[in-house]
C-alpha cells in the first residue's frame, strides 16, 4: 500500500504556535511528530491542527500528553497481557439502529468483547438503542463528516489499539460466520468462534498474522416484502454465488504507524502478513440488498467511502452501487427476487437452534 507523497510545507500545529514535522500523510490521515516536552503542559487541551503554508485545516484532535507513553512517547502494550480485550469491533454507522440489537448480540456470543459505534449523523434515536445494549460494552462515537470511512476506521484503530488485540471492521450488515459455531452451540465450554479460528490461522502463520481477510457473500432481498422482525440472519436466506470483497481482522499490535486503511484492509508493519480465511472455517455474510422499503433509503445518504449519492450521475460501474439500478430510487422490476443464486440457509439453522440465543421462545433480538 502506498501512502500518499507529503505536500511541501505541510506541518501539524499545536495551538497557534508550535509546529512539528508530518510524520506520514495519507488520505484523511495525517500523524505528526510531537512537540518538545517541556511545552506538553501548556499545550495541554489545545487544537492539533494542519499547516500548509500560510493555511490552517482544523483537526478533531486536543493534544492530551496523558495518552502518551513516556518510554519513546510511545511503547506498545505486550498483545493480551495489557490489552483487556483480545477481539474487537468498529464501524461506522448512519441510521442503522434498528439493525445494532442483533448485530452486536450475535457478535458478542461469537467472541466480540468491545464495540466501537462510530455514528455518521444518524437521527433515527441510535442514542436509546445503544444505551439498552450497556450490557454489552459498547461506547457511541460521534463522527459528522460524509464520505470518510477509511478515515473513521483509521480513528478507530488508533482509539481501540491500547485495548484491544484485534480488531474487526465490518457493517452492521455484515455478520461474521465461524463454521466452528455450531460445536459451540451444543458446548457451553468451548473458546469463542472467533477467537479459536484468530489463534488458528495466527498458529499458520507463525505468529505473523497481521490481518486475516475473510470472504463477504453478498445476499438478495430473499422473497422479503417488508423488513423482517425476527432480524436479518434468519430470514434473508438467498445469495449470490462468487464472494465479493473480502473483510478485515486486524491485529492492533500489527498495523504501520500510519494508520491507514483502505476500508477492507490496513498497511502492516515489516514482519506480519496479511492472511486469507478459509472458507471451510469462515466467511462473512453481508445482507446487502435488503427489501425495497429500507433499501431505497441508501439513495437518501450513506455512510460509504466510494459513491455517497447514488442520485449522482458518476461511478456508475462501482462495486458499491447496485447492478442494474440505475440513479433513481425506482424499485426494480421482481426486486423481490434479485441477486438469488444460491439458497444459503446455514446461519440461519445454526441461529435457530442456538439456544443462548432464546429467551422465552424468541431470539434475543426480537424483545
Amino acid at each position: 500500500m502506498k501512502r500518499s507523497v507529503l505536500p511541501d510545507g505541510l506541518e501539524c500545529q499545536y495551538g497557534n504556535k508550535i509546529r512539528t514535522q508530518v510524520v506520514s500523510f495519507c488520505q484523511e490521515n495525517v500523524r505528526c511528530k510531537l512537540p518538545p516536552p517541556q511545552n506538553w503542559q501548556e499545550l495541554n487541551g489545545k487544537e492539533v491542527t494542519v499547516a500548509l503554508r500560510n493555511q490552517i485545516f482544523h483537526s478533531v484532535v486536543r493534544f492530551t500528553p496523558s495518552h502518551i507513553h513516556h518510554s519513546n512517547y510511545r511503547v506498545a502494550p505486550n498483545e493480551s497481557k495489557e490489552r483487556p480485550h483480545f477481539l474487537c469491533v468498529c464501524t461506522l454507522v448512519w441510521n442503522g439502529a434498528k439493525f445494532l440489537k442483533e448485530w452486536i448480540m450475535y457478535h458478542s456470543y461469537i467472541g466480540v468483547q468491545k464495540f466501537f459505534i462510530y455514528d455518521n449523523n444518524s437521527d433515527d434515536e441510535i442514542e436509546s438503542v445503544l444505551e439498552s445494549l450497556h450490557y454489552y460494552n459498547v461506547s457511541r462515537h460521534p463522527w459528522p463528516w460524509v464520505k470518510t470511512q477509511e478515515a473513521s476506521f483509521s480513528h478507530c484503530m488508533a482509539r481501540a489499539s491500547n485495548q484491544c488485540v484485534w480488531v474487526a471492521f465490518i457493517d452492521v450488515d455484515e455478520f461474521i460466520f465461524p463454521k466452528n459455531l455450531s460445536s459451540f452451540n451444543k458446548d457451553r465450554t468451548m473458546e469463542a468462534p472467533l477467537h479459536s479460528l484468530i489463534k488458528q490461522h495466527d498458529l499458520l502463520h507463525n505468529g505473523k498474522l497481521g490481518q486475516l481477510k475473510v470472504s463477504n457473500f453478498n445476499f438478495g432481498p430473499s422473497g422479503l416484502t417488508t423488513l423482517p422482525r425476527s432480524g436479518q440472519m434468519v430470514n434473508y436466506i438467498c445469495r449470490m454465488k462468487v464472494p465479493k470483497r473480502v473483510k478485515s481482522i486486524v491485529r492492533a499490535s500489527a498495523v504501520d504507524s500510519s494508520y491507514c486503511s483502505r476500508v477492507h484492509y490496513f498497511d502492516l508493519k515489516v514482519g506480519y502478513v496479511s492472511g486469507n480465511a478459509r472458507r471451510k472455517d469462515a466467511v462473512i455474510h453481508h445482507y446487502k440488498w435488503h427489501v425495497w422499503q429500507d433499501f431505497k433509503l441508501k439513495f437518501a445518504r450513506r455512510a460509504a467511502t466510494y459513491v455517497t449519492d447514488w442520485g449522482q450521475n458518476k461511478d456508475l460501474d462501482s462495486f458499491d452501487r447496485t447492478p442494474g439500478l440505475g440513479t433513481q430510487p425506482i424499485e426494480p422490476h421482481d426486486w423481490i427476487h434479485q441477486f438469488c443464486e444460491i439458497k444459503d440457509t446455514s446461519l440461519r439453522d445454526l441461529i435457530t437452534n442456538a439456544s443462548r440465543l432464546h429467551a422465552a421462545g424468541k431470539l434475543l433480538w426480537e424483545r
